[in-house]
Protein backbone atom coordinates (compact mmCIF):
# COMPACT_ATOMS: atom_id res chain seq x y z
CA UNK A 1 0.00 0.00 0.00
CA UNK A 2 1.44 3.36 -1.01
CA UNK A 3 1.84 5.75 1.85
CA UNK A 4 0.68 9.32 1.54
CA UNK A 5 2.67 12.31 2.68
CA UNK A 6 0.00 12.96 5.33
CA UNK A 7 0.28 9.48 6.82
CA UNK A 8 4.06 9.79 6.99
CA UNK A 9 3.78 13.19 8.71
CA UNK A 10 1.28 11.77 11.22
CA UNK A 11 3.68 8.93 12.01
CA UNK A 12 6.53 11.40 12.42
CA UNK A 13 4.52 13.60 14.78
CA UNK A 14 3.81 10.48 16.86
CA UNK A 15 7.59 9.82 16.70
CA UNK A 16 7.01 6.47 14.99
CA UNK A 17 8.81 4.76 12.13
CA UNK A 18 7.62 6.14 8.78
CA UNK A 19 7.91 2.69 7.22
CA UNK A 20 5.76 0.63 9.60
CA UNK A 21 4.18 3.23 11.89
CA UNK A 22 4.78 1.02 14.93
CA UNK A 23 8.43 1.18 15.96
CA UNK A 24 9.87 4.17 17.78
CA UNK A 25 12.19 6.54 15.92
CA UNK A 26 14.08 7.39 19.10
CA UNK A 27 16.41 5.50 21.39
CA UNK A 28 16.16 8.35 23.93
CA UNK A 29 14.12 11.56 24.03
CA UNK A 30 16.26 13.33 21.40
CA UNK A 31 18.56 10.60 20.01
CA UNK A 32 17.39 8.72 16.94
CA UNK A 33 17.59 4.95 17.00
CA UNK A 34 19.84 3.50 14.27
CA UNK A 35 17.07 1.17 13.03
CA UNK A 36 13.41 0.51 13.70
CA UNK A 37 13.15 -2.37 16.16
CA UNK A 38 9.79 -3.37 14.66
CA UNK A 39 10.49 -3.54 10.91
CA UNK A 40 14.27 -3.10 10.66
CA UNK A 41 14.14 0.04 8.51
CA UNK A 42 17.45 1.92 8.75
CA UNK A 43 16.59 5.26 10.33
CA UNK A 44 20.11 6.68 10.31
CA UNK A 45 20.77 5.90 6.67
CA UNK A 46 23.90 7.98 6.21
CA UNK A 47 26.08 10.48 8.01
CA UNK A 48 24.45 13.90 8.07
CA UNK A 49 21.08 12.61 6.88
CA UNK A 50 19.22 14.61 9.52
CA UNK A 51 21.24 17.82 9.18
CA UNK A 52 18.14 19.46 7.73
CA UNK A 53 16.43 18.95 11.09
CA UNK A 54 18.99 21.35 12.56
CA UNK A 55 17.81 24.06 10.16
CA UNK A 56 14.17 23.18 10.74
CA UNK A 57 14.45 23.48 14.54
CA UNK A 58 16.43 26.73 14.17
CA UNK A 59 13.71 28.26 11.99
CA UNK A 60 10.85 27.06 14.21
CA UNK A 61 12.60 28.24 17.38
CA UNK A 62 13.34 31.65 15.87
CA UNK A 63 9.72 32.07 14.80
CA UNK A 64 8.57 31.04 18.29
CA UNK A 65 11.06 33.45 19.89
CA UNK A 66 9.86 36.30 17.68
CA UNK A 67 6.21 35.58 18.48
CA UNK A 68 6.99 35.32 22.21
CA UNK A 69 8.94 38.57 22.07
CA UNK A 70 6.02 40.45 20.50
CA UNK A 71 3.46 38.92 22.86
CA UNK A 72 5.52 39.66 25.96
CA UNK A 73 6.55 43.10 24.71
CA UNK A 74 3.01 44.17 23.80
CA UNK A 75 0.95 42.35 26.41
CA UNK A 76 2.95 43.03 29.55
CA UNK A 77 4.43 45.99 31.34
CA UNK A 78 7.23 43.90 32.82
CA UNK A 79 10.74 45.23 33.15
CA UNK A 80 13.30 44.19 30.57
CA UNK A 81 14.97 41.95 33.14
CA UNK A 82 11.69 40.15 33.90
CA UNK A 83 10.96 39.73 30.20
CA UNK A 84 14.38 38.14 29.71
CA UNK A 85 14.06 35.95 32.80
CA UNK A 86 10.74 34.61 31.49
CA UNK A 87 11.46 34.62 27.75
CA UNK A 88 14.89 33.00 27.53
CA UNK A 89 14.07 29.86 29.58
CA UNK A 90 10.73 29.56 27.74
CA UNK A 91 12.54 29.59 24.39
CA UNK A 92 15.14 27.07 25.62
CA UNK A 93 12.45 24.67 26.88
CA UNK A 94 10.45 25.08 23.67
CA UNK A 95 13.52 24.30 21.58
CA UNK A 96 14.33 21.18 23.61
CA UNK A 97 10.76 19.88 23.45
CA UNK A 98 10.40 20.66 19.73
CA UNK A 99 13.74 19.07 18.74
CA UNK A 100 12.55 15.45 18.54
CA UNK A 101 9.57 16.51 16.46
CA UNK A 102 11.83 18.38 14.02
CA UNK A 103 14.12 15.35 13.77
CA UNK A 104 11.14 13.03 13.28
CA UNK A 105 9.64 15.25 10.59
CA UNK A 106 12.98 15.36 8.80
CA UNK A 107 13.29 11.56 8.92
CA UNK A 108 9.74 11.32 7.58
CA UNK A 109 10.59 13.72 4.76
CA UNK A 110 13.70 11.67 3.97
CA UNK A 111 11.57 8.52 3.89
CA UNK A 112 8.93 10.14 1.68
CA UNK A 113 11.40 11.59 -0.84
CA UNK A 114 13.73 8.59 -1.00
CA UNK A 115 12.29 5.28 0.16
CA UNK A 116 8.58 5.81 -0.55
CA UNK A 117 9.53 7.41 -3.87
CA UNK A 118 11.11 4.15 -5.01
CA UNK A 119 14.64 4.00 -3.65
CA UNK A 120 15.29 0.31 -3.22
CA UNK A 121 18.24 0.22 -0.82
CA UNK A 122 20.36 2.41 1.35
CA UNK A 123 24.01 2.77 0.34
CA UNK A 124 26.13 -0.12 1.56
CA UNK A 125 28.12 2.06 3.94
CA UNK A 126 24.85 3.01 5.68
CA UNK A 127 23.72 -0.61 5.87
CA UNK A 128 26.97 -1.66 7.52
CA UNK A 129 27.42 1.44 9.68
CA UNK A 130 25.83 -0.08 12.76
CA UNK A 131 26.34 -3.77 12.00
CA UNK A 132 29.09 -4.11 14.60
CA UNK A 133 26.89 -2.69 17.38
CA UNK A 134 28.44 0.77 17.17
CA UNK A 135 26.42 3.83 18.05
CA UNK A 136 26.31 7.21 16.37
CA UNK A 137 28.83 8.57 18.90
CA UNK A 138 31.43 5.99 17.85
CA UNK A 139 30.99 6.47 14.12
CA UNK A 140 33.67 8.55 12.33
Amino acid sequence: MAQTFGSIVRRALRRRCPACGVGSLFATFTRLAPTCKQCGWIIQREAGAVTGAMYLIAIVTQLFAAALFFVVWLATDWTTTTKLLVGLPTIAVFSYVALPFARALWVGLDYYTDVAAGETAAPEYARDAYADGATEETQP
